[in-house]
């Protein structure tokens, strides 16, 4: 199931951008993701979908684990 980083950095930029309401522009891939206001429920939202998107199940702890986009790409681009 190896997905490519960068698409799946812009689909996180957009999915924060939406949950945020911080301008795509504005996430940088390399901050943390508190940094754009993601509070625990739009952190369980997002993991959500992630899975659908993904296919697979992950940690509940993913997104605090790999706590930037950049991160949490490089990471979910690994799992098979």
């Amino acid at each position: 199931m190896k997905v490519k980083e960068n698409n799946l950095e812009a689909w996180l930029v957009t999915k924060i951008s939406s949950l945020t309401g911080v301008q795509e522009k504005e996430i940088s891939v390399e901050q943390p993701f508190a940094r754009f206001g993601l509070d625990s429920v739009a952190a369980v939202s997002l993991s959500g979908e992630l899975e659908e998107r993904l296919g697979t199940k992950l940690s509940p702890r993913v997104l605090y684990d790999y706590p930037s986009v950049k991160a949490l790409a490089d990471h979910l681009s690994t799992l098979d």
